[in-house]
């Protein structure tokens, strides 16, 4: 029987990995490899690998290093752009995996996930700054629209359960945590107790708590939690591994259940949202026209769950009817004191503007 290359190569092998006699006239030469010259194999040049501090590669899940690469590279790109304040820097997207549960999803799951945490969903701020549309307004309340005020701020009865819901969570957790009788030492339920507090003031009272909630913790704000730990009388106990594993316990839990809310929250403001678009779809246009609406409004359906009451969705609409006609005698007011004036300059300027701060938009202009 004839070997081909392939093979003898495998034969060849086989021999020196089980020390068995090789065959006459094969000479075998132990040839040391070093890790430079894997690299230089493996790795294309100018490109970048893990490694040690002597230059060994590490190869642990590449294609995700890779990507944690990428994402890294993106937030640096992001930081400081025009019209985004946020400070992405050293953000971690390994809390992002822990946060959002992005390896037990969907691919369609985990792609929606991965835009609330970046900040990439529709909403009024990203639709004004890609220039869909000219108010920026919330589609339920027409207050200025972002995620913060989606998460934090539009105020109809679905996302005000969500909101208490997670916070009465929070406090049986910390209750639940709390010691029945006072210690002389710093114990393990000190500890929870002490990050479960730190870590609920975080989220509920930072400037920058909408970044928590997405499930990213940027350089500054874990260095805020480590500043809140240690300036207290038991900052030394957090050195040693078991206090250090309750911390790292406690980040994960409220991370999830913050997320989590907050995906809840964005899902039923959509549904909310198509409820409100299909009422006013059944009033006259020129009641609603000033109005803001979601993409695509005139397909617009009710959820097969609806997200609150019709009995509220008449109560929304109605405020919003109310806050429009308010909107519009206001800026009417100031038409008709510019045109008594003969100002047109100032008028110009003063639509202009109004239109830059959401206040008026282009159909608007049209009809002043």
């Amino acid at each position: 029987m004839e070997y081909d290359l392939d093979e003898w190569g495998i034969y060849i092998a086989d021999c020196y990995a089980s020390n068995k006699k090789r065959p006459d006239g094969l000479h075998g030469q132990d040839i040391t490899v070093t890790a430079e010259q894997l690299v230089r194999n493996v790795f294309l040049r100018h490109t970048w690998y893990l490694g040690t501090m002597d230059g060994i590669p590490i190869m642990i899940d590449p294609k995700r290093r890779y990507q944690d690469q990428c994402m890294l590279n993106y937030w640096k790109a992001r930081d400081g752009q025009e019209d985004h304040d946020e400070v992405y820097q050293g953000s971690s997207t390994y809390m992002m995996q822990q946060a959002g549960g992005l390896r037990y999803c969907s691919m369609r799951q985990r792609a929606r996930r991965v835009k609330l945490m970046l900040d990439w969903g529709v909403h009024g701020r990203r639709m004004k700054l890609m220039g869909l549309d000219d108010s920026g307004r919330c589609p339920i309340c027409m207050e200025t629209d972002s995620l913060n005020h989606i998460a934090f701020d539009c105020n109809y009865s679905g996302a005000l359960h969500k909101r208490q819901t997670w916070l009465n969570g929070i406090h049986d957790m910390i209750q639940h945590s709390r010691r029945q009788q006072q210690q002389r030492t710093w114990r393990v339920d000190s500890a929870k107790e002490e990050v479960y507090l730190e870590l609920q003031d975080m989220y509920t009272r930072h400037s920058h708590k909408l970044f928590l909630w997405r499930g990213l913790w940027p350089t500054f704000l874990r260095q805020n939690l480590s500043d809140r730990l240690h300036v207290t009388t038991s900052g030394a106990h957090w050195a040693q591994d078991k206090y250090r594993k309750i911390l790292t316990r406690a980040v994960k839990l409220f991370g999830t259940l913050s997320f989590m809310t907050l995906l809840e929250i964005n899902g039923l403001r959509h549904k909310v949202a198509l409820q409100i678009t299909v009422r006013l779809n059944q009033l006259p246009a020129i009641q609603s026209q000033h109005i803001p609406r979601i993409p695509h409004a005139h397909k617009a359906r009710l959820p097969k769950e609806l997200g609150i009451p019709p009995e509220e969705v008449k109560i929304l609409v109605e405020r919003m009817l109310r806050k429009t006609t308010a909107n519009m005698g206001n800026m009417r007011g100031h038409v008709l004191r510019f045109l008594e004036r003969g100002d047109k300059r100032n008028y110009q300027e003063w639509l202009s503007l109004q239109q830059s701060e959401g206040t008026i938009t282009q159909s608007q202009m049209a009809v002043q």
